[in-house]
This record gives structure tokens, C-alpha cells and sequence, in this order.
């Protein structure tokens, strides 16, 4: 249920840029989505065409570029890929990992007419 906050979040920030972009409609919204984010496509498409009813983005599309998880070990400073959800450091096995990129959902651009 997360998915529909930010889902909220994402088409009030296309539908602000295409009122001040004076555009007619939003043909597509594209999201950059980190793998670590914890939201789900199909959860936030789910919210969207329940939202985007009766608005300038009714007949938009969505469009998702994934975004790896990075992770930091915070014993050795080791930085890998993070593939599972218990992440362990490669170099020294610790589970002391902070999070460098892929937990990020937002907005990167829209397309209007």
C-alpha cells in the first residue's frame, strides 16, 4: 500500500509540470526505479491508472529504468552490487552495509502534448 503514496506524489509532479508547460496532456511518465526501493512496477502502475482518471494524464503511459543496488561495507569500505536482500560485505562478510544508490522512486521526465 506504500506504492500509493508515491504514486500520489509522482503524478501531482507530472501534472504540475504539464499545467506549467501549458501542455493539453501527458503522454508518459518516466520513472527511475531502484531495485532497493522497495515499490514494485506492477504496484505502482496498479495505483496509477486508478489515479490518473479524469486528469492530463489519463491516457499516459508509464516507463521504468531500473536502478542497481549499490552498497558500502561500513567495517572495510568495500563497495559491490547488491542482488539479495541480505546483502554481505565480499571482502570481509560483514553485514554492516549502507545503502549508495537503488533505493531511490522518482520522477526523472514526462512527455506532453
Amino acid at each position: 500500500m506504500h506504492e500509493l503514496h508515491i504514486t500520489e506524489s509522482l503524478l501531482k509532479t507530472a501534472l504540475e509540470q504539464a499545467r506549467a508547460a501549458n501542455a493539453s496532456k501527458v503522454l508518459r511518465l518516466n520513472i527511475a526505479l531502484g531495485d532497493g526501493s522497495g515499490y514494485t512496477e506492477d504496484s505502482i502502475r496498479f495505483y496509477f491508472d486508478m489515479l490518473r482518471k479524469d486528469s492530463l494524464a489519463a491516457e499516459a503511459d508509464i516507463t521504468f529504468r531500473h536502478i542497481g543496488t549499490q552498497m558500502r561495507c561500513r567495517d572495510c569500505g568495500a563497495t559491490s552490487s547488491a542482488q539479495d536482500p541480505t546483502w554481505v560485505c565480499p571482502q570481509c562478510h560483514s553485514m554492516r552495509g549502507e545503502l549508495l544508490c537503488g533505493g531511490e522512486c522518482y520522477l526523472e521526465s514526462i512527455e506532453v502534448e
